[in-house]
């Protein structure tokens, strides 16, 4: 890392230090799932989020958060080709989009795409022409054979894999190490839990050998084979809180994927907490 690179490091890190969008800290999850979901709408724009109005529901203020989120990193962060990367989940649910609307022979999917790291365009020409060439050398690799492929489920894993893998790669040309290693630990999580719903379905994980994202062989192989489910999903999420309090220290990349992840988890886990507080009752849209 050169000179100017790592001031550059040091002044972003400094901003999202200092940055008010922080976060949830568990006094604040505490402090949400005590509440009644009128009560969580109201600590939403406590914490930084949008108000909840009649024109804004909660949902929205978490995209509309998330998406303020994603403006800061672009912003701020130095390297935007490593930035891209971050938004590989999002890359791929754009692409089985538009691979579903070309084989559909629709000009236009009927779902909107989500920001991610690579053009929308540039994704629909390769999902309507086949050719693959323009993601660059890794990617094309990955998706090559994709039109042979039928079973929807297939389909998906092969792209989830090609762009996490990508992800994976290109950090680590770039040199972003702890960046490359927060990705692994993301990918070897998922595989855990991949196993555990196709043997809760009564399946054999090793008749699906494409639902697995391929694994740094360096990592010791974590055998889960007799453990309760409740013990596998919470060994997953203690292996990457632990990735993710390291980068904590991170003075690169790293500590910004970090950053994202932890933004990202929190959306997810505020969707869900509202959507059982609706189940439940009360609130203001009962």
């Amino acid at each position: 890392m050169n000179g100017d690179v790592k001031r550059s490091y040091e002044y972003a890190i400094g901003c999202f230090k200092a940055t008010s969008r922080q976060p949830l800290s568990p006094e604040q999850w505490q402090r949400l799932k005590s509440a009644d979901r009128s009560g969580a709408e109201k600590l939403l724009a406590e914490f930084g989020f949008p108000a909840v109005t009649d024109e804004c529901s909660a949902v929205d203020s978490i995209e509309k958060d998330m998406a303020a989120t994603v403006a800061f990193i672009r912003e701020n962060a130095p390297d935007g080709e490593l930035v891209d990367l971050l938004f590989f989940e999002q890359d791929a649910l754009n692409l089985k989009i538009l691979i579903k609307a070309a084989r559909m022979g629709k000009a236009e999917p009927d779902f909107d795409l989500a920001e991610g790291g690579t053009d929308p365009e540039l994704l629909k020409v390769c999902a309507q022409t086949g050719d693959f060439s323009l993601l660059g050398k890794d990617l094309e690799t990955s998706l090559s054979g994709l039109e042979n492929i039928t079973d929807p489920g297939e389909l998906s894993c092969v792209i989830d894999t090609a762009f996490l893998m990508h992800s994976v790669n290109a950090a680590r040309r770039k040199l972003s190490f702890t960046f490359a290693r927060l990705l692994e630990e993301y990918g070897a999580g998922r595989n855990r839990l991949t196993a555990l719903r196709l043997k809760r379905l009564g399946k054999d994980p090793a008749d699906f050998p494409y639902a697995f994202f391929p694994e740094n062989k360096k990592s010791e192989k974590v055998n889960d084979a007799g453990k309760a489910e409740e013990d596998i999903v919470r060994e997953v999420s203690k292996a990457f809180d632990n990735v993710i309090g390291e980068l904590g220290f991170d003075e690169g990349m790293g500590f910004i994927a970090r950053y994202y992840f932890l933004k990202k988890n929190d959306a997810a886990a505020l969707r869900l907490m509202f959507a059982e507080k609706s189940l439940g009752g009360g609130g203001t849209d009962e």
